[in-house]
């Protein structure tokens, strides 16, 4: 899905108003970071019946847990195409299940730069690494070279310029909940 990829803005969407406007815009991938057991159905099936791809933040689901059951569930009740979440065992289980997994992660100094390294050596468990905040660009160049996955740039990327740079940078994508940078 994220693999021989161009440079794109996925759109994150954290209410029904911006998945609404999302959804007339050109972005093609949605992460849907709100939702609960009783809605995410719906929500994932506007964002296939628009022709996009959807991908939901599992772990801020109401109603889900931090247990397999949750993943199962987004497969065989959704139509979305994967989950991110910070927690790796959701992630092995939804690469087990076929989803496409992202995992997210807060980069905040040296020692979670050197975590998410060695966490991304390991084979298997995701597919493509978020990293937040999206605009530390010497450290997406750093991590990019050593892991080989697509880095997903999100957080407080607010203008065109930051969106430049964070390309600029290795960042293969960029999730933003700033409606304005969509197109």
């Amino acid at each position: 899905m994220l693999t021989n990829i161009e440079e794109k803005v996925i759109l994150a969407v954290k209410n029904d108003k911006e998945l609404e406007d999302v959804l007339k815009s050109k972005v093609e991938i949605i992460f849907v970071l709100y939702g609960s057991v009783l809605t995410v159905e719906e929500i994932s099936k506007k964002i296939k019946g628009s022709g996009k791809i959807g991908i939901v933040h599992i772990d801020l689901i109401e109603g889900l847990s931090k247990e397999d059951a949750s993943v199962e569930f987004i497969e065989e009740k959704t139509e979305f195409k994967g989950i991110i979440s910070t927690r790796k065992k959701l992630l092995a289980k939804g690469q087990t299940m076929g989803l496409y997994t992202v995992l997210r992660t807060f980069v905040i100094d040296s020692m979670s730069k050197e975590s998410i390294i060695t966490l991304c050596k390991k084979k298997g468990t995701f597919d493509a690494v978020e990293i937040l905040p999206g605009t530390i660009y010497k450290t997406i160049k750093e991590i990019k070279e050593i892991i080989g996955k697509p880095i997903i740039a999100g957080g407080l990327i607010s203008t065109k310029e930051e969106v430049k740079k964070t390309f600029e940078s290795g960042a293969s994508f960029i999730s933003t909940s700033n409606s304005e940078l969509m197109n």
